[in-house]
């Protein structure tokens, strides 16, 4: 991105700096001159609390909410009013196809999506849950996207973390019956209940079982 258009103020939030900002510099043009469908879905964007962009017209300019900010890292606030090529170089080539989709008047929405940003000067491995959805001018044309996002990123690796922590327990489990059904003592695993859950083929033939099944799960 070039120099920042934006006021350099970090108490502003993101209304403000949206009235305060530069328009009639980019090509979106003064705010006065704005279209009913761009100040509507502005105004509806910094209003709401969850993270949401706008990406608006043939230069894909960005805007964005309080929300959102901190998606962007390192590049809030200097993102504001920069096209979306610029702002996620290292996304775009992923991002561009579908952008474009909805600006034929697609919507997709996706859950847990893979995205390696480097929006903090370094590579990170995130995955994020959102929808985007066209936003239609008074002509019927798409003239924007209206991006619902939001970090599914401690989700997804604290549910990798269970995963693995599964796996791990379930393939000692496995090993250990292992180990107990290859000894000829008489082994016997009782659950805290008291009810037997496993017994050795030496357990078996000291207490005259021939069918372990028969017995499993008795006190």
């Amino acid at each position: 991105m070039n120099a920042s258009l934006a006021i350099s103020m970090p108490e502003l939030n993101m209304a403000e700096r949206t009235r305060a900002f530069a328009w009639d510099r980019t090509p979106l043009g003064p705010r006065s001159t704005w279209p009913a469908a761009l100040r509507i879905s502005v105004d509806a964007m910094l209003a709401s609390l969850h993270p949401m962009c706008l990406i608006w017209g043939s230069e894909r300019i960005l805007l964005y909410n309080d929300g959102y900010a901190p998606i962007l890292g390192s590049r809030h606030p200097d993102a504001l009013g920069y096209p979306t090529a610029e702002v996620w170089p290292e996304l775009w080539p992923d991002l561009e196809p579908l952008i474009e989709g909805v600006f034929r008047g697609e919507s997709v929405a996706f859950r847990d999506q893979p995205l390696t940003m480097t929006r903090n000067g370094f590579t990170e491995e995130t995955w994020y849950d959102f929808a985007y959805s066209p936003v239609w001018d008074d002509e019927g044309e798409v003239a924007g996207l209206m991006n619902i996002t939001s970090d599914s990123t401690a989700r997804v690796k604290a549910k990798r973390e269970r995963d693995a922590a599964t796996a791990e327990a379930q393939e000692a489990a496995v090993f250990m019956r292992s180990v107990l059904a290859a000894s000829t003592d008489c082994i016997k695993v009782v659950e805290l209940d008291g009810t037997l859950s496993f017994m050795s083929e030496g357990g078996m033939k000291t207490m005259e079982v021939s069918d372990f099944n028969a017995v499993a799960g008795c006190p």
